[in-house]
């Protein structure tokens, strides 16, 4: 190296390809399975991280208590005899348009009441997993039994939409389209969020469990909505201890009923309220007491008046 006038020069040497040098078969091999290692893990990465956004939007929504979940490398949900120009690729587990065409049709099964047929559904909310290149498209569509088609918004899940007709199955159909050159949009997962009356009526309450997660054996609390008193918390469960909230016509929190099953247990706490003087000389209706009284099979356990005054 020279450093003569601040300048600094490298040697290399250049490399010429040698018609006499190889490529182990077995090299090519290994490299190959490790590439299609990589990707498989990388889908089922894919899939546990959608379904956990698909969970999480579901847990925080007040509209829908029931969904359907089509994940990466499942064609279950696929109707391929409606589906047009498009092939589902085992190596990245998407979903896309067939080499050389412009465009295509990707339907789903009919989707319907887990309670059964004939059972309105409503307030639909479509949540997905995609890539769309630039200058390329998706669309997408709920198409019900009769074949009414209603464009839906992908990831939009402030608002659900709204069909002022009776819908009590439907498929989810997707319109893609390719960009100038050639590249086309890739589906990997697509789950719909709804509200279903038959769970409505069979429990009166907005986003029961359902059992969804039982198959993968995680403890956890479900909070239950009630959509007839503006979405107020009615119960919560935690494994075997269950609680109820009840209110009054006016909203306010008057009981809360918790049972331990497996100790048959029940302790009920009765809020009381009333006027209070605060320090601007203004009444205000205040939480005053708690109630609290615990029972068994046997009879009345203990019993007790908490007084708070505030």
């Amino acid at each position: 190296m020279d450093n003569e006038n601040n300048r600094v020069f490298t040697k290399f040497q250049r490399h010429v390809n040698n018609a006499a040098e190889t490529v182990s078969a077995d090299h090519i091999g290994a490299v190959q399975a490790a590439l299609t290692q990589a990707e498989t893990g990388i889908s089922k990465l894919r899939d546990t991280q959608f379904r956990e956004r698909v969970l999480d939007i579901l847990d925080n929504n007040y509209y829908a208590n029931a969904m359907f979940v089509n994940e990466v490398n499942d064609q279950s949900y696929l109707d391929l005899t409606l589906s047009r120009n498009v092939s589902f690729e085992d190596e990245d587990g998407s979903i896309q348009l067939n080499r050389g065409v412009g465009t295509g049709v990707v339907c789903s099964t009919i989707v319907q009441s887990s309670l059964g047929d004939g059972i309105r559904l409503q307030d639909f909310f479509l949540v997905v997993d995609h890539n769309i290149p630039a200058g390329s498209d998706i669309r997408y569509f709920l198409v019900d039994r009769e074949g009414a088609k209603y464009p839906l918004t992908a990831n939009e899940t402030k608002l659900p939409m709204h069909v002022y007709a009776e819908v009590t199955g439907y498929r989810i159909q997707a319109e893609m389209r390719t960009n100038a050159v050639g590249e086309s949009p890739q589906i990997f997962g697509m789950a719909v969020l709804f509200f279903d009356e038959g769970v409505e009526g069979e429990y009166g309450l907005t986003n029961p469990d359902l059992q969804r997660f039982s198959q993968f054996g995680i403890g956890m609390t479900v909070l239950i909505r009630d959509r007839a008193q503006d979405d107020k918390l009615v119960r919560i469960e935690e494994g075997k201890r269950i609680t109820h909230l009840e209110y009054s016509p006016d909203g306010l929190l008057m009981k809360v009923i918790t049972r331990y099953e497996d100790d048959d247990i029940t302790s009920t706490e009765t809020l009381n309220y009333g006027e209070y003087l605060n320090s601007k000389n203004v009444n205000e209706w205040v939480l005053l007491s708690i109630a609290s009284d615990s029972n068994t099979v046997d009879g009345p356990g203990a019993a007790g008046n908490y007084d708070w005054k505030f």
